[in-house]
């Protein structure tokens, strides 16, 4: 199922998707993310998932597009599916910080990890079996996520978030599937590693700033996720000859969460 050092790219991708998106974001403190319960159910979420999606772009061959499309599906699923934060008002874009930041960022780090490793980062990292036993673990934290939600709930949540959930995930999987494999590959253009990390930098301010200076709700969701698309297909233009390109990149996109991680926003 796990095939020799392709083990520790793994490990590291499912360590490091729940580490960037509720610790390194300051959404969890330090005792909760560690504590065994947390810990273990938010390693077979984000990380199974994490890994599931860059499974599935890699057998599919495709980009950085379809990366990101899937994980606008996994946030979908989060978000919607289990929690149904995406159906209150002004939340619809955290499928958007997903796809991001407990997704790509992940898949992209733990793939230079791999290239370190003279492992192949464009290869399956699972076998059929191994990707069918991840599939099994992300679909039963899902199931048990929502059985408890809808144990612990004061006001049992509206049925129709389950279906409009699933239908919307299914709608972002078939847009990554049916997606030309040259749409977010390897472009031509060049870039240096200082141009790329205020590129992340400018990119995450604008998108965590956006909200606070525009008033309306759906103008601000509408703006935001003409950002993403932007940044989906101007990195898509690059030839990414130097992992230093991609460090520096998620350098700036993560430079955000430094204030936020010591508690200082």
């Amino acid at each position: 199922m796990l095939i020799g050092a392709k083990l520790f790219p793994i490990v590291l991708l499912l360590l490091a998707a729940p580490i960037i998106a509720e610790l390194l974001s300051g959404n969890l403190p330090l005792a909760m993310f560690f504590s065994p319960p947390y810990f273990v159910f938010l390693v077979a979420l984000y990380g199974t998932g994490a890994l599931l999606v860059r499974e599935l772009t890699v057998r599919w061959n495709k980009g950085i597009a379809c990366l990101l499309l899937l994980g606008m599906a996994y946030g979908m699923i989060e978000e919607g599916l289990m929690f149904s934060i995406f159906f209150a008002g002004g939340h619809q874009l955290i499928i958007v910080y997903h796809a991001i930041f407990s997704i790509t960022i992940p898949v992209l780090l733990s793939e230079i990890f791999a290239e370190r490793l003279s492992i192949e980062k464009e290869g399956c990292w699972l076998d059929n079996l191994g990707l069918r036993v991840c599939a099994m673990i992300f679909i039963g934290t899902v199931v048990f996520g929502i059985t408890l939600g809808e144990i612990e709930a004061v006001d049992r949540k509206p049925f129709f978030h389950y279906p409009s959930s699933i239908v919307l995930a299914f709608i972002f999987v078939l847009a990554a599937k049916v997606l030309p494999s040259g749409i977010g590959n390897k472009g031509k253009a060049i870039g240096t590693p200082v141009y790329f990390f205020i590129i992340g930098l400018v990119w995450s301010t604008v998108f965590f700033l956006l909200p606070y200076f525009v008033g309306s709700n759906i103008l601000s969701m509408f703006v935001q996720i003409l950002w993403a698309v932007f940044l989906a297909f101007f990195l898509s233009r690059y030839d990414w000859k130097e992992n230093s390109h991609k460090l520096s990149l998620i350098g700036g996109l993560l430079f955000f969460f430094v204030p936020k991680f010591f508690g200082i926003s």
